[in-house]
């Protein structure tokens, strides 16, 4: 018998010993729901996440894979890398919320630089996404300077491995370009600081 079997041998008889002696025992309905709810998820319970200040204002967001960004207020949001591609997010509702995007040069870890030539963006809104004056968006495009230190990539993806995918894990902070007053096209900068993220490695 190979350890494999042996593990699951002992898993079932620890499983059938717990089913004898709790039969008597009264049920939590709460604890049920919650054993059924994390019997039937598909993925890791492991945490992904993000947090950043912009000009003193924290903003972060922590889940896992299968997180909703469109869900229950104050639950959406992702922390995800695809292909060098960084994406977190937070939506407080359905229309309010924070997305961070950078596109790095390349697939491994290392110091990254985005500036006016790799622009990083920061975009916030207030609740309207049809309301343009309601939109913050900043952007290395118009100034500043963002350096980011991706520390480790795992080699597991979520599309190789969903019940246990890789992470990547970096840094970030700096100065950023502010689109101040959409009608005259104002730019002002703002600060960056304590930039950090474990996104899950999707690809």
């Amino acid at each position: 018998m190979n350890k494999q079997k042996i593990a699951s041998s002992i898993v079932l008889l620890f499983s059938l010993f717990l089913m004898v002696s709790c039969t008597n025992e009264p049920v939590d309905s709460t604890l049920a729901a919650q054993l059924a709810a994390a019997n039937s998820q598909t993925s890791s319970t492991e945490i992904y996440k993000w947090k950043c200040e912009i000009d003193g204002v924290l903003y972060e967001w922590e889940g896992n894979p299968f997180t909703n960004p469109g869900g229950a207020i104050g639950a959406g949001g992702q922390a995800t890398y695809v292909l060098g591609s960084l994406a977190l997010q937070k939506i407080n509702s359905s229309s309010a919320g924070i997305s961070i995007t950078a596109q790095m040069q390349n697939n491994t870890t290392g110091n990254f630089v985005f500036n006016a030539s790799q622009p990083i963006n920061i975009t916030i809104t207030d609740g309207n996404p049809q309301n343009i004056q309601g939109t913050t968006l900043y952007s290395s495009l118009y100034a500043g300077t963002i350096n980011m230190n991706i520390a480790s990539i795992s080699n597991d993806t979520f599309v190789a491995n969903p019940l246990n995918p890789g992470k990547v894990i970096g840094t970030f902070s700096g100065t950023i370009g502010k689109i101040s007053n959409v009608s005259t096209g104002q730019i002002t900068t703002s600060v960056v600081t304590n930039g950090s993220f474990e996104a899950i490695r999707a690809q």
